[in-house]
């Protein structure tokens, strides 16, 4: 799937935190360039787990608009948009 920026994350309920796992190998630089940390705090994961840590798909169209410190990086990165798609692991 072609897309300016992927990675995967892991979330971790009891600190309510993603975790960067990989970033795709065309994403890598931007990801120097965020710099894109490898934990992302609680108030970084409102934004996306308002939807996607309940298993649903996440759609933002605009992330400059959304005030939640990750999606501000993405958009001062050059970004516009951001998909959210949970996968499960172990039925989780």
């Amino acid at each position: 799937m072609p897309a300016d920026f992927c990675c995967v994350c892991l979330y971790e309920p009891a600190d309510h935190a993603l975790v960067v796992a990989s970033v795709g190998v065309r994403s890598s630089a931007l990801a120097m360039e965020l710099p894109l940390p490898s934990r992302l705090a609680s108030t970084s994961t409102k934004m996306a787990c308002r939807g996607a840590c309940r298993g649903e798909l996440v759609h933002e169209p605009d992330i400059k608009s959304i005030g939640f410190p990750f999606p501000q990086r993405l958009a001062r990165g050059g970004l516009g948009a951001l998909i959210a798609a949970p996968l499960q692991s172990e039925s989780r």
